[in-house]
């Protein structure tokens, strides 16, 4: 086994980890000096134990158990596993939640390995995966390397629990669960950078340090990421009996629950059901600035529309118009366009006829038009729901001739004239009332008129909304007479 036919893969508490490409062999190179014949004879015995799941079998190595590198002699302990990945290069990863998943699932695998092992401190690689599964490259639980070994190789001091360093306990399970919630935190926070003597001091003393953030600013501001940090802090911090009844599927959990929250969807939508609509909105925008996603967009305008204290109409059409160029096949911010122009038409209308820039209006006026054609046909959120607010749209911007149309082709597609749609019949009296053509608005406010008398009579329509339709019906015709007496 030459060293052109290995690759290191990383550290574990003991030696480094090879793989071989090709080959169902890793390799753990330890070096010769650091043991002894009573651990070599330990090894032998784990050879000959049966298999056991998620463990990495032990087996002779065919090329020997001694090689040299760099003048330096190494004992090989092999294993018989192909590795995709170590624990530590997935927790090297650049997606937070990977690393995290990873994590989790050694965690959620250490119970089964305690049937075969406890106190085996695995740290770095001593755990790495396999068609997807953690798997543990068993060692016997020999404790520590010796001091002079981790001040040489001083990124392993970090994994070990102050009983550990301090000798006032062996290798158990509380040790174990320590290192693995150090893993964990370094998903979120940096290892210290330290002179190897006092990583040792800090490690024996129980107050382990942290290096900076590993996670982008917004991360930073959700409650569940940075809550999951004060937590696998106080399982370093705790005694260690009390780390000896932490469950490891507990702290699995609690990552999980970091995981999902480090979705951006989910924390706002989180925030936003707590009823913080002003944090969610304000951690959307952070999350924005460098990761513009179309359901973002789309959740952040309803967020500025619908559940702030003071609306922000006008930011939501600019956070709409921005999805809308992200994706523009979709419907989703088109639906929600419309949802806007019904509830703030006249407020969108009156900014539109303050503008400055004409150019501004007309790209509004272009927007709600191209909104309305992708809506779906049907539906409450489709174009037949909605023709009522674009005729209303239309006709505040002055659009009568527009509106006009837009009425006539939704009261008259089905072949006949649809007089119980009064939204649209109301609209398109009020359309004709605008072009001055006086005599059509009359007659289309007769048929409202009689439409209404009939549906009071059968009762098909609840009577606050004939009431409505009346008290808009007599507001049009009152227009009307004031238009005729001029």
């Amino acid at each position: 086994m030459t060293e052109t036919e290995t690759v290191a893969v990383g550290d574990g508490m003991w030696g480094g980890i090879h793989s071989r490409a090709g080959r169902r062999r890793c390799y753990r190179l330890i070096p010769t000096d650091e043991l002894v014949a009573s651990q070599r004879g330990r090894l032998d015995d784990l050879r000959k134990r049966a298999r056991w799941t998620g463990v990495a079998p032990l087996v002779e190595n065919e090329e020997g158990d001694v090689v040299e590198r760099d003048g330096r002699y190494y004992d090989v302990v092999t294993y018989e596993l192909e590795v995709d990945a170590t624990l530590a290069a997935l927790v090297a990863g650049p997606r937070p939640e990977q690393r995290l998943a990873a994590v989790a699932a050694a965690l959620r695998a250490l119970p089964g390995w305690w049937g075969r092992v406890e106190g085996m401190i695995p740290a770095g690689a001593d755990i790495v995966f396999a068609l997807g599964r953690p798997h543990l490259l068993e060692l016997p639980a020999w404790g520590v390397p010796s001091i002079g070994t981790l001040l040489r190789s001083p990124e392993r001091i970090p994994y070990l629990a102050p009983e550990i360093v301090r000798g006032a306990a062996g290798p158990d399970r509380a040790a174990d669960v320590y290192a693995l919630t150090v893993t964990a935190l370094r998903c979120l926070v940096e290892a210290p950078d330290a002179e190897p003597e006092r990583l040792l001091g800090w490690a024996a003393a129980g107050r382990p340090e942290d290096g900076p953030s590993r996670l982008p600013p917004w991360m930073r501001q959700v409650g569940a990421v940075t809550g999951t940090i004060d937590y696998l802090r106080g399982v370093l911090a705790a005694g260690h009996t009390e780390r000896l009844g932490t469950d490891p599927a507990a702290i699995a959990d609690r990552l999980d629950e970091c995981r999902e929250s480090m979705d951006p969807l989910v924390a706002v939508r989180r925030l936003r059901a707590g009823g913080n609509p002003e944090r969610a909105l304000h951690l959307a925008h952070t999350i924005l600035l460098t990761d513009p996603s179309y359901e973002l967009l789309v959740l952040a305008a309803e967020l500025s529309y619908q559940d702030l204290h003071a609306p922000q109409p006008l930011e939501a059409w600019d956070l709409l118009e921005r999805a809308v160029r992200l994706q523009q096949g979709r419907r989703e911010a088109y639906v929600t366009q419309f949802a806007l122009v019904s509830r703030f038409r006249r407020d969108l209308a009156g900014r539109l006829s303050d503008a400055v820039d004409p150019s501004f209006a007309e790209r509004m006026d272009a927007t709600v038009r191209t909104a309305f054609a992708h809506l779906p046909a049907d539906g409450t959120d489709g174009q037949g729901a909605r023709a009522h607010d674009l005729a209303v749209y239309l006709l505040d911007r002055g659009h009568a001739e527009e509106a006009n149309r837009t009425a006539y082709a939704w009261l008259t597609g089905s072949g006949r004239l649809e007089w119980w749609r009064f939204d649209l019949m109301l609209d398109y009296a009020a359309s004709f009332m605008l072009l001055d053509r006086l005599a059509e608005a009359e007659s289309v406010t007769e048929t409202i008129r009689q439409g209404l008398q009939k549906v009071r009579a059968n009762q098909s329509m609840r009577s606050a909304e004939i009431g409505e339709y009346g008290r808009r019906l007599n507001a049009l015709r009152h227009d009307l007479r004031t238009m005729r007496d001029r």
